[in-house]
């Protein structure tokens, strides 16, 4: 069966580049996945905890196509019964490039844009981010981004963003856009990035570790 096929109705059925493109890599959490294997491979455990708002069923289907679009490559380990392991091939590095550069365009739209009021409070989905172990009652972390500050709040299952310093934050993150961005897409660790002074931290190490679990970042991605 091809690849058009196992689309069916996804696809845009053009004679386009982008379209072709995007018949392959368009679904929703595709290019997370493909995100989350450009910083090295990854197991399905460790895909599922990362993507877990993807639903076991999506992440498998998505990762079936990808292997068959020959964009993401499965390799078993020697032992017998082994976890499968899953890699981006030479072409799934190809898009590399794109992914990161869009990645990198949405990465202000995380926080407040400056002089403006649209953006003072935003309410965000944080179902995707991990299971109920990871969800901490009522806490508060502070961010400040390029300068610019605000405050995360988690409340449930929402992660309510509001600008403006929190009065009593469990831990606070300072950095640039690009610090950020390189953190974002695998090419340093936070930890790394304290190290260097690019990145200012304060809290306690689990405090820390929750603040960056809620808004959907791989412990992997911290270092410590």
């Amino acid at each position: 069966m091809t690849s058009r096929e196992n689309q069916g109705k996804r696809s845009y059925g053009r004679f386009c580049p982008l379209s072709l493109a995007l018949d392959q890599v368009g679904d929703r959490w595709t290019l997370h996945i493909i995100l989350s294997l450009l910083s090295g491979p990854k197991r399905y455990s460790q895909l599922k905890k990362h993507l877990a708002g993807a639903g076991t069923n999506i992440l498998s289907e998505r990762l079936r196509l990808l292997s068959a679009n020959q964009i993401v490559g499965r390799t078993a380990g020697d032992s017998p019964g082994s976890e499968i392991t899953y890699h981006l091939t030479e072409r799934g590095r190809e898009l590399g490039p794109a992914v990161g550069s869009l990645a990198m365009w949405g990465l202000s739209l995380l926080w407040p844009a400056p002089g403006s009021e649209i953006g003072e409070r935003k309410v965000f989905d944080r179902t995707w981010t991990g299971g109920p172990s990871t969800e901490p009652v009522d806490e508060r972390y502070q961010w400040s981004i390029d300068g610019i500050e605000f405050e995360l709040a988690v409340s449930g299952s929402e992660l309510i963003r509001t600008r403006g310093r929190s009065p009593r934050p469990a831990a606070t993150f300072k950095a640039s856009s690009a610090t950020l961005g390189a953190i974002v897409r695998g090419q340093t660790t936070v930890a790394d990035a304290v190290q260097r002074r690019e990145v200012h931290l304060n809290g306690t190490k689990m405090a820390i570790e929750r603040m960056f679990m809620v808004v959907g970042f791989p412990l992997a991605r911290l270092g410590f």
